[in-house]
């Protein structure tokens, strides 16, 4: 896990190692100017990472693990993400001007016709999911909050990945 305390923080800078893989890591996150400029989408995280001159077991021990806790995923997910998505989002947070789209409507507009557009799927909204059981035939048994329970070939879960992962 990333540092949570600020003497884990310390802990991490009272190595000239470590310092100088946090200096690696500011670099590699105001490096990402050009690609996010040019909308670079080829590159995932590792090999933008490898690109910049961080030594891999920094990235291994620090880079990865720090990213994959804020994403909710696991490391060997994160290294696949796009570079570019990644380095969209911590700019940011470090004010560097790049916005996110924004929805006229908000995320509502966005569901309504991704909704309208579902013919095959059986939407149950206001039913929560009390379990989750993957079948030998690679179906899932949804399991509900009201008693009852479902077969499905895909199950898509819209919701923050920790709850997802309950």
């Amino acid at each position: 896990l990333p540092p949570r305390t600020p003497g884990q923080v310390l802990g991490l800078a009272a190595s000239p190692r470590r310092l100088f893989g946090l200096i690696g890591f500011e670099r590699l996150l105001r490096s990402g100017g050009r690609l996010l400029e040019h909308r670079d989408w080829s590159l995932s995280l590792a090999q933008y990472v490898d690109g910049r001159g961080l030594s891999r077991a920094w990235a291994e021990e620090f880079v990865y693990p720090t990213l994959a806790a804020n994403w909710g995923v696991s490391v060997s997910d994160v290294v696949d993400f796009p570079a570019y998505s990644v380095l969209k989002v911590l700019s940011r947070y470090r004010g560097a001007g790049h916005r996110f789209l924004e929805l006229e409507g908000g995320v509502s507009s966005y569901v309504d016709r991704l909704v309208g557009r579902l013919n095959r799927v059986a939407l149950r909204p206001g039913i929560g999911v009390s379990r989750l059981v993957h079948l030998d035939d690679g179906r899932v048994r949804v399991e509900d909050d009201r008693g009852g329970a479902a077969t499905f070939d895909d199950v898509v879960l819209a919701t923050s990945a920790r709850d997802a992962a309950r």
